[in-house]
């Protein structure tokens, strides 16, 4: 499950990083929303690569692998977010 819950660090980092860049239009949050887009979107087309070592001991991946795109899929649910703010204030 540590590697299912694994992408919720991210999010709290990404959360984090969001908040100190502003509602301003810059190059800092061009790129770290950026790199917040592209860190959920390639863990989601990475998901069997990530649980590629546990499908040799027989272990049931279903609700972990749900867990870890669900995860993944808040992440660029909180990029969304962000950038309805910027648009907003733009």
């Amino acid at each position: 499950m540590a590697t299912a819950s694994s992408p919720m660090k991210q999010i709290l980092m990404t959360g984090v990083m969001m908040f100190m860049s502003g509602n301003t239009l810059q190059i800092f949050s061009i790129m770290m929303l950026a790199m917040a887009m592209w860190t959920p979107i390639r863990g989601l087309l990475e998901t069997g690569k990530v649980f590629e070592r546990y499908e040799d001991r027989g272990v049931d991946l279903v609700m972990p692998k749900l867990i870890y795109i669900a995860l993944n899929l808040g992440g660029f649910a909180l990029v969304c977010w962000k950038l309805r703010w910027l648009y907003r204030f733009r």
